[in-house]
């Protein structure tokens, strides 16, 4: 059997679990390049540091932004791996695979998370060595089947396009609460009886968290409380926007919750909103969070900037709403429609199991 080296900047706490089966099942090994100084990691989730086959490689910054680990050429080149697998994250790290696989004869498997290219300069000069990797690849793996659509749209083939479906460990995020937990975590944080709406995710611009704010705010009387779990460099905005709208009293922000307890705030939401837009430097890949609520039996509203709304996870009208991106009205008809209606929310909930 093929042994595998996999290049990868760190190991998230959701992906530890996928890491560790492949681990189990396949001859591979992990290579870590990044210290978790990245501008989308929020530095209080911890990483996971062990693992069989976990390896960390030393480095240094460059400049900022790019870290260079020259250990990953030797590992990459060695003989001990027949493929090399890499993620789009790296200056440094991902040419530097790219090329000491092909340069050695080895297999390269890009995993390919963008379906959208960014159109920062820099992300624009690159652009055309992004495109040499994907024409050179042995296989692209993607997200979903939104991902397969943008690189056959950039004329890649599609026999060597692969469908690796995001997923979350069910088991542990589809656990049972009881009522009187959800009650106790209620009053905890002075819900009460309240519908809600509730957000996961990084205070960031390309989260569209404005939109969803107006959204909850034009809502009139009958507004659901809003529970927004996250923190970044949005929060400031976040607290003027609340206080602009007069709504401080229907949203509850909490700086982190530790990943493993995010289970029990799905339990509590009547739904679950992810109003990311498309900015200069990101599209969202997919969005995990749906995964983790879907397992709650919590329906979603979501924009069609988020991966997993257009890539196969969200099914419009039967376990969520899909609307356009950057438009608070869609935004709070689609919230309206799903929190008016028991019978409908109690389906889509169903179906979202």
């Amino acid at each position: 059997m093929a042994r595998i080296c996999f290049v990868t900047n760190f190991c998230p706490p959701y992906r530890a679990g996928v890491f560790r089966l492949l681990a189990e099942r396949l001859p591979v090994d992990f290579f870590f390049c990044s210290r978790g100084e990245e501008r989308y990691w929020n530095p209080r989730v911890k990483r996971v540091e062990e693992g069989a086959a976990f390896h960390h490689l030393d480095g240094f910054t460059l400049v900022p932004g790019i870290r260079v680990t020259p250990g990953l050429i030797a590992e990459a080149s060695s003989t001990r791996y027949d493929v090399v697998v890499k993620c789009l994250n790296g200056k440094f790290a991902l040419p530097a695979a790219f090329l000491a696989a092909k340069l050695t004869g080895k297999k390269f498997i890009l995993w390919q998370t963008m379906w959208s290219h960014p159109t920062t300069i820099l992300h624009r000069l690159s652009y055309p060595f992004l495109r040499l990797i994907q024409a050179c690849a042995d296989a692209i793996v993607v997200y979903g089947e939104h991902g397969r659509r943008y690189l056959q749209g950039l004329g890649l083939p599609s026999r060597k396009i692969f469908v690796a479906r995001q997923a979350v460990d069910n088991s542990w995020f589809g656990q049972e609460v009881a009522e009187e937990d959800r009650r106790a975590l209620r009053r905890s944080l002075g819900i009460g009886d309240r519908k809600v709406v509730l957000y996961v995710g990084r205070l960031e611009e390309s989260k569209g968290i404005p939109f969803l704010v107006k959204a909850v705010a034009a809502m009139g009387e009958r507004r659901p409380l809003l529970l927004m779990i996250g923190s970044g460099s949005g929060r400031a905005e976040l607290d003027r926007s609340i206080r602009e709208h007069g709504l401080e009293r229907d949203v509850r922000v909490i700086d982190h919750v530790e990943n493993l307890e995010l289970y029990r705030y799905y339990a509590i939401a009547d739904l679950v909103a992810l109003p990311s837009i498309t900015t200069r430097r990101e599209r969202e890949p997919w969005g995990l969070v749906l995964n983790e609520a879907m397992n709650q039996g919590r329906p979603v509203v979501a924009t069609d900037a988020v991966g997993a709304a257009v890539g196969g996870l969200v099914r419009e009208g039967e376990n969520g709403l899909v609307v356009p991106e950057r438009d608070a009205g869609a935004l709070r008809r689609a919230m309206e429609r799903i929190l008016g209606d028991d019978a409908l929310r109690a389906r889509m909930g169903r179906a979202a199991r």
